[in-house]
């Protein structure tokens, strides 16, 4: 701007009041279009990251309707390898089952063989075990495993569900026991009970009066039946 425009324009706003007011209201309304401006550019500025979150939302959105799908695909495989499992453990028992049968191998010859094993571990090789029969009353009693040198009197029975049945239990062991003591003319060196499975209730009631009548008691893990 030249040097006699510069005059003539501050002239202007020192003499004319009504140039005066346009020049202010045009300065303020610069500066409120400036600012209005700037606000705008903000304004878009956020907008874009607002989109650009919500495009990251909905990626994330997609990636856990995958990783849903992948765990449900995922337990429905673990479901099917579970029944065949189970399948093929209920093929395997009932195979074994049938094997045992036709062998005539049963749970108190099992039972017998822990029973000749624990003997030998205490220094008594050879010792034979098996079921035996002794008189009791005027009545021949089946045991389920016998050994007469040293003496042993043992029971065994596959499953034990009730406190009833594991007190029926030790009952029957104990009279064989008194049966074998007056046959033998001396007290047993051992007396066994073999339990293959027994509910949690029974397993507790068969421990507490194994202990009470010195009872040698062999659960299922123990003798390698489960």
């Amino acid at each position: 701007m030249s040097e006699q425009l510069k005059r003539e324009f501050l002239d202007l706003l020192e003499k004319d009041r009504e140039f005066r007011y346009a020049v202010a209201g045009y300065l303020g309304l610069s500066e409120l279009l400036e600012r209005m401006d700037k606000a705008w550019a903000a304004t878009v500025k956020l907008w874009r990251e607002v989109r650009r979150m919500r495009r990251e939302q909905e990626k994330l959105s997609e990636e856990v309707r995958a990783t849903r799908e992948d765990q449900r695909k995922l337990w429905e495989s673990h479901e099917k390898l579970s029944s065949r499992v189970d399948r093929l453990e209920r093929y395997v028992r009932s195979g074994f089952e049938g094997l045992q049968r036709a062998l005539r191998y049963t749970f108190e010859d099992f039972a017998s063989g822990f029973v000749k094993v624990m003997l030998e571990d205490m220094g008594y090789p050879g010792a034979r075990v098996g079921r035996g029969y002794v008189l009791h009353e005027g009545r021949v009693l089946e045991v389920d495993i016998l050994c007469e040198d040293p003496l042993v009197v043992g029971e065994a029975t596959l499953k034990v569900e009730t406190p009833e049945e594991a007190e029926a239990e030790v009952a029957k062991l104990l009279e064989r026991a008194e049966a074998a003591k007056r046959a033998y003319g001396r007290e047993p060196l051992l007396k066994v009970l073999c339990v293959a499975r027994a509910e949690p209730a029974a397993a507790e009631t068969l421990k507490k009066l194994a202990a009470a009548h010195g009872i040698k008691l062999a659960m299922g893990e123990e003798i390698g039946w489960q």
